[in-house]
């Protein structure tokens, strides 16, 4: 037995490999926007691009959030109002994230993260090595 695709004939056993494959990353965004998330509602990625709008630098059509943008958040004090905003889309057990103190640029990227894929929104991650430590670079579309 076989199954067409396009032009080509896929054997049945790959076929129904493929199919899993896409229902297994289907079902990976829809657990991780039930696990975290009320109702599987994240929050508005409007929320995301305000802040990112007020700290990061436009670089190649993407905002960049790096360590010099996560010190300058943390100068104009926006990330109380932003977790202010999306806790209340965290489900209660995950509300972690949003109230740990203080703020590293290890959680507002965590929480970043979790707003983009529950969204399925693309972001990069470029790892830069900065004196002993390890901190990532993070491009979002503009």
């Amino acid at each position: 037995m076989s199954f067409c695709v396009g032009t080509r004939t896929i054997p049945l056993g790959l076929a129904g490999i493929i199919m899993r494959i896409k229902s297994n990353i289907f079902m990976y965004y829809m657990t991780l926007s039930t696990q975290i998330f009320i109702g599987g509602i994240p929050p508005p990625l409007c929320i995301l691009y305000d802040l990112l709008k007020k700290i990061s630098v436009i670089q190649d059509a993407h905002y960049v959030f790096d360590l010099t943008a996560f010190k300058k958040g943390e100068y104009m004090a926006v990330y109380d109002t932003f977790m202010c905003e999306c806790i209340k889309y965290y489900i209660p057990s995950r509300r972690y994230y949003c109230e740990r103190r203080p703020h590293t640029f290890a959680t507002v990227a965590t929480i970043f993260r979790h707003i983009c894929k529950a969204h399925n929104s693309h972001f990069i991650i470029c790892p830069v090595n900065e004196y002993n430590g390890q901190t990532n670079v993070y491009k979002f579309p503009c």
